[in-house]
């Protein structure tokens, strides 16, 4: 099985109200068929926590750490080295912090994801999240570790529904304590054109999941990831802000390495062939019966047909039956992974005339506002002639051409947002605010 390109982006932002940045990333896709197969490929988004440089430094430790130690435990299952690299990156954080004033007590989020040939992997600690992205769908595959979503769980209500309880606490991370418990989720089985979606809560406070789901399914990797980025500013930009968008090719999966197609004959075979023991044997007594009972007249053409369906279907039974134990005996001698491919939250997406218009009118107010800006003058030709077009493709009913455009126009339009925010020219009113967020 060749090693199956996928096309990423990423972007990293310090937001509008930090002064550093504290979130880290990275990006280690492999560089050829042989490390695809023994490592796959790997990304992953850290936040840290910490102070102003105990955060920064524990996210740069876990982009440094987890990469390394996965890759020297990969052998032993991507379960497990998962897990290793992970409380490797806790364990030097944790060494580092007890160094340095400075440094002590910081921590840092981390969520990793591997691209496998048996799957998608994640490793998981703290309120960071992964996204996949499928069809019209958008799946969390991770759990955030946070007292918000811990007390949602004991109630069995949606966490939007929680008004009692701290919302950013978060209940585990990287580095403050000397072991850390991982979830290790998967492997999720690959289709091709399944996209993927790392971030930290800096994106996932302020952009909602339907948002994500739109632009990383219908944009470009990198023009996903600096619309999204944009997006968040839009909204007030409160924290520090990492992306990271993955696609799988939509070519079939036969010829990209990817795992999990929808059919797969000869294993589904294997699977299916012992309970052709049950016709066979019902075929079988039948003939019996028959056979006795027109034993005077002895065996005619009907005998024979059903005489040979028995044998067929017990033979093809028996050797189903044999290979499946073949198949376990295999599976139990190999070594185990530990995971499972849980699905947190799904939630459906469409993209609706609403959603373009309302983004078209937002950035008709940004530009509008930048009139006078000269830091924007370069860009403001651009960005007219991308209204116009966009348009011209609602008008003929052409919405994703319509979002591509003016998605890559909002990004140009940041020093906007900056000035708008603080008050260094007149508010831009909000057009397309998040339900419910507060900025």
């Amino acid at each position: 099985m060749e090693a199956f390109p996928v096309e990423y982006g990423h972007f990293s932002h310090t937001g509008m109200r930090r002064a550093n940045n504290q979130d880290n990333l990275a990006a280690v896709p492999a560089a050829n068929e042989t490390q695809f197969k023994s490592q796959g490929h790997l990304f992953l988004v850290a936040d840290g926590m910490g102070g102003h440089l105990g955060g920064e430094k524990a996210s740069e430790l876990a982009v440094q750490i987890v990469p390394l130690a996965f890759a020297k435990n990969i052998h032993q299952g991507a379960a497990l080295a998962l897990r290793m690299a992970l409380q490797d990156a806790n364990g030097s954080i944790k060494r580092r912090g007890n160094e340095a004033i400075h440094f002590y007590n910081m921590g840092t989020t981390c969520s990793v994801l591997a691209l496998r040939e048996e799957g998608a992997w994640v490793g998981h600690v703290g309120d960071s999240r992964v996204y996949r992205i499928r069809s019209k769908n958008i799946d969390q595959i991770t759990f955030d570790h946070s007292y918000l979503w811990e007390t949602a769980r004991i109630r069995k209500v949606p966490p939007e529904r929680i008004k009692d309880v701290m919302q950013n606490k978060i209940l585990r991370c990287l580095g403050p304590d000397q072991m850390v418990e991982v979830d290790i989720e998967g492997p999720h089985p690959l289709r091709p054109g399944d996209t993927f979606l790392l971030c930290s809560d800096g994106l996932s406070g302020p952009v909602g999941n339907t948002e994500m789901a739109q632009a990383a399914w219908l944009l470009s990797p990198q023009n996903a990831c600096e619309y999204l980025v944009a997006l968040a500013n839009l909204r007030g930009g409160p924290d520090n802000i990492t992306v990271q968008v993955i696609k799988l090719p939509h070519q079939s999966p036969e010829e990209n390495g990817v795992s999990g197609a929808p059919f797969k004959f000869w294993p589904k075979l294997i699977d299916w062939s012992p309970w052709s023991l049950i016709p066979g044997v019902i075929l079988a007594v039948t003939f019996f019966a028959m056979l006795i009972k027109d034993y005077p007249k002895g065996v005619n053409n009907f005998h024979t047909v059903v005489l040979v369906l028995a044998s067929l279907f017990t033979v093809a039974g028996m050797a189903g039956l044999i290979l499946r134990l073949a198949q376990k005996g295999r599976s139990d001698q190999a070594p185990q992974e530990v995971g499972k491919a849980r699905i947190h939250r799904r939630e459906p997406w469409v993209l609706s005339r609403e959603n373009i218009d309302l983004l078209a009118k937002q950035i008709e107010s940004l530009a509008s506002a930048a009139i006078n800006m000269s830091i924007v003058q370069p860009v403001l030709p651009e960005v007219l002639t991308g209204q116009d077009q966009a348009k011209a493709l609602v008008a003929s009913n052409d919405l994703v051409g319509a979002f591509k455009i003016l998605a890559r126009l909002l990004p140009k339009l940041e020093p906007v947002i900056r000035a708008s925010l603080a008050k260094q020219i007149p508010s831009v009113p909000m057009l397309i605010p998040r339900p419910g967020h507060k900025i």
